[in-house]
């Protein structure tokens, strides 16, 4: 007997050093055995000698993750997904989620693929973790990935608007808004024309604004933010506050000088004007 093996799928074989028995036994069998076609060689009392079918060596891979699921950021109402890339035969998943920092984790009843699809998230879901135990039922083995978190980003929602502002010429007022959500930006508009339409202000982008050396002309100016943030389809709009400039004191019509006789009455006016 001679056992033989080939490496190229049958095309060439070689003799196995020490293989001369009826059996072949192979120990300690390394992945690259995978494929390995073997066939054995009888010489007898025949003319020629006589080659038994090709049989054919599978060698199965235990389970193993060759890249772990990564932590994801979405926003409200949209989708997240989890993947693991893995190895091995047969495998079997099981996503488990935890939401109490990655203490304990509870299998998701149906969620048995290599990826973790996650639809209209909430913002309860904030700071979940997520893993997958994958089972080789070939070798077998079990291995658990690494924990990936969830970040449910919030969309942006005014808590204090703009209020109207009453000045002085020649002084300032300071315009302010707050806000929460995530990865905010902020851009103040103007308008002139009572709120019909609304300007950007250049380089105003904070949560307030000055409004310095105020004129006359600014009277009824109104003055607005637009907040943008991560989960921002558009721009949220502050409410428009106005700009009230007082007008200066000032004497219209001075007193006269009167003269009267005694025991008549003696009157003077001044009139004056502001804008209180």
């Amino acid at each position: 007997y001679q056992w033989q093996v080939s490496t190229d799928g049958g095309n060439t074989f070689s003799n196995i050093s020490g293989a001369n028995t009826t059996n072949l036994s192979l120990t300690n069998v390394p992945a690259n055995f995978n494929n390995n076609v073997y066939h054995v060689i009888v010489t007898g009392c025949s003319p020629l000698p006589l080659t038994s079918n090709n049989v054919v060596l599978t060698v199965n891979s235990p389970a193993d993750i060759a890249t772990q699921p990564s932590s994801v950021a979405a926003c409200p109402g949209g989708n997240a997904s989890f993947t693991a890339t893995t190895t091995g035969t047969t495998l079997q998943y099981q996503w488990q989620i935890s939401t109490d920092g990655g203490i304990n984790f509870s299998s998701i009843s149906g969620e048995t693929n290599a990826q973790l699809n996650l639809t209209g998230v909430t913002v309860a879901q904030n700071n979940n973790q997520y893993r997958v135990i994958i089972t080789s039922t070939a070798c077998p083995n079990t291995v658990t990935s690494s924990s990936a978190t969830l970040t449910v980003n919030n969309s942006a929602l005014i808590l204090t608007q703009p209020a109207n502002n009453n000045a002085c010429p020649s002084s300032s007022v300071t315009y302010t808004v707050s806000a929460t959500g995530t990865g905010l930006t902020y851009q103040w508009q103007l308008s002139t024309n009572g709120g019909a339409t609304f300007n950007n202000i250049n380089g105003e982008t904070n949560t307030s604004i000055t409004i310095a050396n105020i004129t006359s002309g600014m009277e009824g100016n109104q003055y607005r933010v637009m907040i943008s943030s991560t989960c921002s389809a558009a721009p949220l709009p502050s409410n428009a506050a106005t700009l009230h400039v007082y007008t200066p004191t000032s004497i219209s019509a001075e007193p006269a000088s009167q003269r009267v006789c005694p025991g008549s009455i003696a009157s003077f006016n001044e009139i004056g004007r502001a804008h209180v």
